[in-house]
């Protein structure tokens, strides 16, 4: 039997469930976790932060529109988010008084994104990609399974299904890149990309060219994303804080850098954030 987590929110945006299974040990360097949120908004709009993983989305509930800075669509069944540097918006398309949000999906690592899909993880950075665009009767059939699916420990075996027979063994990212991509996701971004480079043996170009293609982003923005997920990640459990001394325990070189960053990853000011993040850390939302 599965493991399943069941985290609950209540809100002024509303009351919803997150349900958490984690990866066998086989899939551990792939992904990060198998996911479920079912439940009432009350928001909207929701601007979903950066992270360091890639969603692949299933929709199991009402239309939602998505937004991003090359473009939007409304209605998708099922999409990924690669790496992203800023914020896209999800705007439900139905009355959030009477119908329920009901998304399901995986959390892939970037190496597993890049095992995953086969492509330079480059192609999907700060996009949002409809599935059908990418293998459309493959994952048409996961979503068609998973709507007549009412078991959701079945609905996760369903996903890592998927994952197990997409994963390609010939397609792996390079050892130095993954043990980079670690080494800066465990440090929470604040290793510096010239020492990495130095350790691994190549150039930081060098470096930054591989990451670019198997990761999605150049090393130094993936721990710039890495720090500033480190810091959502603790403003959903805390009062408003002090920001020089977060900024400083955080990596970050002072108080303006982590304005600068916050800016530019939330699209808003670090009191904004703060003021409207979800509790469970996946956005800022405007009720």
């Amino acid at each position: 039997m599965r493991q399943v987590t069941e985290l609950r929110f209540e809100h002024s945006a509303g009351r919803w469930s997150l349900y958490l299974s984690p990866p066998p040990p086989e899939l551990a360097p792939f992904v990060k976790a198998f996911w479920e949120v079912h439940g009432f908004g009350n928001f909207a709009r929701q601007c979903v932060l950066p992270k360091t993983t890639l969603e692949v989305t299933f929709n199991l509930g009402p239309p939602h529109r998505l937004t991003h800075p090359g473009g939007a669509v409304t209605n998708p069944y099922a999409w990924v988010s690669g790496l992203q540097q800023r914020p896209f918006v999800v705007q439900p398309c139905f009355d959030v008084t009477r119908l329920p949000f009901h998304f399901t999906g995986v959390s892939l690592s970037p190496a597993g994104a890049y095992a995953f899909f086969g492509i330079p993880m480059s192609e999907l950075t700060n996009g949002l990609i409809e599935l059908d665009m990418l293998a459309a009767a493959r994952f048409r059939t996961v979503h068609a399974q998973l709507l007549e699916t009412p078991s959701r420990r079945a609905r996760f075996q369903l996903i890592e299904n998927l994952v197990r027979d997409s994963t390609r063994a010939e397609i792996r990212v390079r050892p130095f890149i993954g043990w980079a991509a670690t080494r800066i996701e465990r440090a929470h971004g604040t290793v510096r990309i010239s020492d990495l480079a130095r350790e691994i043996g190549v150039s930081r170009k060098h470096l930054n060219e591989w990451f670019q293609q198997q990761i999605g982003l150049p090393a130094k923005q993936f721990a710039g994303v890495a720090r500033f997920q480190r810091l959502v990640a603790s403003l959903t459990r805390s009062p408003p804080p002090r920001w020089a001394e977060l900024a400083q325990e955080f990596g970050f070189y002072d108080q303006a850098h982590l304005v600068h960053d916050c800016r530019a990853f939330a699209g808003m000011t670090p009191t904004a954030l703060h003021a409207t993040l979800s509790p469970d850390g996946n956005g800022a939302m405007e009720i």
